[in-house]
């Protein structure tokens, strides 16, 4: 096993030593029949913001917008391409793309390898950096370097050049699970407005019987703060102040 003891409240190990998905193993057949009998109008919407949103990398100065390119071959891009060119008998006519995306630059593609804690799994007194039921940093969460405890977290070099991936905890467990369901909203903004807050618990409940919004197990739990909208308002040009001081924040 992994770890010899869990953070206090977590669900290290409630569904498994080697679970990757958390509480959504919560959503089965039964969540899924639910969400489907919510379903009136038929009316479909999405949730997310456009790629290239908000704008710029003043909100975080490791994060930029989306880079979209044509494939090359022979430094040549396929982009409106007449393959007729390779092939005077083709009629085909070849677009090919290609995108540099930062996945927590719009809305965030967040897996539970995106935040773990430094944490004694180990019960040996010394705090190692784990992710949920105790995934281990650059053991199963891979990056480029390694910030060794034993060396004030000073960075060595894998030799991975800058290549990262994740052998465990990754998004694509969500992907294969499929996450159809019932959503359930709670609209933080209508409450108390768009000024920051922060909102715990006993606020998180008034918001809930201010609308009469009840949670079952196995509910997906969404939380419109308004800072969406706020961003969207601002047109690709985030003033990093105003949305720094926005807006409801969980705590």
């Amino acid at each position: 096993m992994r770890w010899k003891q869990r953070p206090e409240g977590s669900n290290w190990g409630d569904f498994g030593p080697d679970d990757q998905l958390g509480r959504v193993n919560l959503i089965g057949p039964e969540q899924v029949v639910k969400g489907a009998r919510e379903i009136q109008v038929g009316i479909s919407f999405c949730l997310s913001m456009p790629l290239d949103y908000p704008g710029g990398n003043k909100l975080n100065p490791r994060r930029h917008p989306p880079q979209l390119r044509p494939t090359f071959r022979d430094d040549i891009p396929y982009l409106n391409f007449p393959l007729a060119k390779v092939n005077p008998a083709a009629t085909d006519v070849i677009s090919d793309d290609q995108v540099l995306l930062c996945l927590q630059y719009s809305t965030q593609w967040d897996s539970l390898a995106h935040v773990g804690a430094l944490f004694d799994a180990d019960g040996d007194g010394r705090a190692e950096r784990v992710y949920y039921n105790g995934f281990r940093a650059n053991t199963d969460v891979v990056g480029p370097v390694d910030y060794a405890e034993d060396d004030h977290f000073e960075a060595h070099d894998c030799g991975h050049g800058h290549a990262s991936h994740a052998d465990a905890l990754g998004i694509e467990n969500f992907a294969v699970k499929g996450m159809q369901g019932r959503g359930v909203l709670v609209d933080l903004a209508d409450v108390y407005g768009n000024d920051f807050r922060n909102v715990g618990y006993d606020d998180l409940m008034r918001a809930m019987q201010t609308h009469r919004v009840e949670v079952e197990r196995g509910d997906m739990l969404l939380l419109r703060t308004g800072f969406a909208e706020v961003v969207l308002s601002m047109q690709r040009n985030p003033d990093e102040n105003v949305l720094h001081h926005s807006c409801c924040a969980l705590n």
